[in-house]
């Protein structure tokens, strides 16, 4: 990453105006900086950006150490457009979203103060959009005419129940294992196998192994009797049961949990 030189003065204001010749003003600290921006969004009747340097930021060509911190609006100023419409201010956020991604994907033409200027911009309309929209569903306006017309759903979840190895685990031949075919209990060295499938371990002198493999393959794989059962329950299909009384149970393999909708 190319770390761009680091500017004598970190703080300044981007003077949004069109009339405005000079567009950035750098300042020493950040209080001097949030009173000029004060001042001239008062002058230009505009609203003035709030910008930091740090070498953390994105050095790239368009940012070069720069972030936006905040901004200042003119006295008595408002965002264009209803501000009790909810659908509008979410149009109006979408449309900036995808004119930034636009922006971004084919690069915007002209030189590079002309292409700040312009994300900065889109930034600038989303950011107030946003804010308009979280105060007037704060203060209990209407929702958006899309999210209103959501489904109504109760959201509950619940946590899997771990059935008992005895019951998911067969050792007998023939038994399913998870994806496998269990062949039997045999001493794992003269079966031909010296580690665990599961937890990799070697098997010890004499020790007994629960022999099976993929159905269609020669290859033979040893459990431990626990791995096979850990190995079992691992491969258990998640179920989820919806009673009349509106409640659910889960099963399924351990530390599994799902979220069940119920329509109202």
């Amino acid at each position: 990453m190319v770390k761009n030189h680091e500017p004598k003065y970190p703080f300044r204001i981007l003077r949004t105006a069109k009339n405005v010749r000079r567009v950035s003003i750098p300042y020493d600290t950040r209080e001097a900086r949030d009173a000029a921006g004060s001042r001239y969004a008062e002058q230009d009747a505009a609203r003035v950006l709030l910008e930091f340097w740090s070498e953390t930021h994105p050095q790239d060509p368009l940012n070069e150490g720069w972030a936006c911190d905040g901004h200042v609006d003119p006295p008595g100023a408002a965002l264009a457009g209803p501000l009790d419409d909810a659908s509008a201010l979410l149009t109006r956020i979408r449309d900036a979203l995808m004119q930034i991604d636009d922006a971004d994907r084919a690069g915007t033409p002209g030189d590079e103060d002309t292409a700040r200027e312009r994300r900065e911009a889109l930034l600038d309309d989303l950011v107030g959009a946003v804010d308009v929209l979280d105060k007037l569903l704060s203060e209990g306006g209407a929702l958006p005419g899309a999210w209103s017309r959501r489904s109504t759903k109760q959201a509950v979840t619940y946590a899997a129940v771990t059935p008992d190895v005895s019951d998911v685990c067969q050792t007998h031949a023939g038994a399913k294992l998870g994806p496998m075919v269990v062949q039997g209990v045999e001493d794992a060295t003269n079966a031909g196998v010296y580690h665990c499938r599961w937890c990799s371990n070697a098997f010890n002198r004499q020790q007994q192994a629960v022999l099976a493999r993929h159905p269609n393959e020669d290859e033979l794989y040893g459990f431990h009797e626990a791995c096979a059962g850990d190995f079992a329950l691992n491969y258990l299909p998640i179920v989820v049961t919806v009673r009349p009384d509106r409640s659910a149970q889960v099963t399924g393999p351990p530390n599994t949990s799902v979220t069940v909708l119920i329509e109202d």
